[in-house]
């Protein structure tokens, strides 16, 4: 298997431990000549740990939309260096939910879901999943987690969701310096953008829930 590629959804589901003790062992050995594919491994992991390791319990959307409504919305406009960003589009390369993703890798809920984007600007990698009850999905907040592909540690990449329709401020995190990032927000169809040194990455309809 160490001559060809592997493909991504073979690749999660070896780095979530669900291959067999013999293809495992295969894909381990793989991974030790083709860089590309242990980065992928790698990202899927970090990703999981900090869903392990989240132990935060999230505020009722209804008690944060109050306290939004308290302060003034004023317009957000780019100044200063980031006005300057070139603006790239990311193209979705994986969606779980489609016929091609491996049954067991939609995650313990089953309303759960992973999508991968690609970009001349970098990579994204995304896992979506409801807070609580799966049955109350359509209604409670959702976890999106994800990670950004980058060369290097990279302090200070700011990752913003806005939503398509109304006028709410947009959700706004930044992620670790290896582009690990979490947040949590309503279902709705998003701008999910991410602020890098040189470029503002975009994917223009994200929907989550």
């Amino acid at each position: 298997m160490t001559g060809q590629p592997i493909a991504y959804e073979t690749l999660i589901a070896y780095a979530a431990g669900e291959l067999a003790e013999d293809e495992a062992a295969s894909i381990a050995a793989h991974l030790a000549v083709d860089p590309e594919a242990a980065a992928t491994v790698a990202r899927y992991r970090a990703v999981r740990d900090v869903v392990a390791g989240d132990d935060s319990v999230a505020p009722p959307a209804a008690l944060l939309a109050r306290a939004k409504a308290i302060f003034p919305r004023r317009p957000r406009e780019a100044t200063g260096p980031l006005a300057a960003l070139r603006r790239v589009f990311a193209d979705l390369s994986f969606d779980s939910r489609s016929g091609l993703a491996l049954a067991g890798y939609r995650g313990a809920a089953a309303t759960g879901y992973q999508l991968a984007y690609e970009s001349e600007a970098g990579d994204i990698d995304l896992q979506l999943e409801p807070v609580g009850d799966p049955a109350t999905a359509p209604v409670s907040p959702w976890r999106l987690l994800g990670q950004v592909g980058l060369d290097a540690e990279t302090p200070g990449v700011r990752v913003a969701l806005t939503a398509a329709v109304g006028d709410a401020p947009p959700v706004e995190v930044e992620a670790d310096p290896h582009g690990v990032f979490a947040t949590e927000v309503t279902p709705g169809k998003y701008e999910l953008t991410i602020t890098l040194p040189t470029a503002v990455m975009v994917v223009p309809e994200l929907e989550i829930g």
